[in-house]
């Protein structure tokens, strides 16, 4: 089974990641969501995700949208803690969804 995901925007208002922090919460998200959604579908626990660039994913008029509910952040909240947060939660929603 595959399943692909893309996240076209993610929009974090106010909040300072720091030095290499984006891309700490990115990895921490996408090991997440790989987690996740492996375990959901019972694959195993060393399933990894195949990088594809934003440009192999072609905007459609039928693509599904996905409305989450807030993820919870705390000040000083490290990025990779806000990734794996997000992660789930969209795990969630995909999963419910």
């Amino acid at each position: 089974m595959d399943i692909d995901v893309q996240i076209d925007r993610l929009v974090l208002d106010g909040l300072d990641l720091g030095p290499g922090g984006a891309d700490a919460l990115a990895a921490a998200l996408r090991a997440e969501l790989t987690r996740s959604l492996a375990a959901a579908v019972g694959a195993g626990p060393h399933t990894r995700p195949t990088p594809v660039p934003a440009a192999g994913f072609p905007a459609s008029a039928n693509a599904a949208r996905l409305v989450l509910p807030p993820v919870a952040v705390t000040a000083g909240m490290p990025p990779g803690l806000l990734g794996r947060r997000i992660g789930a939660t969209l795990a969630g929603g995909l999963h419910h969804g």
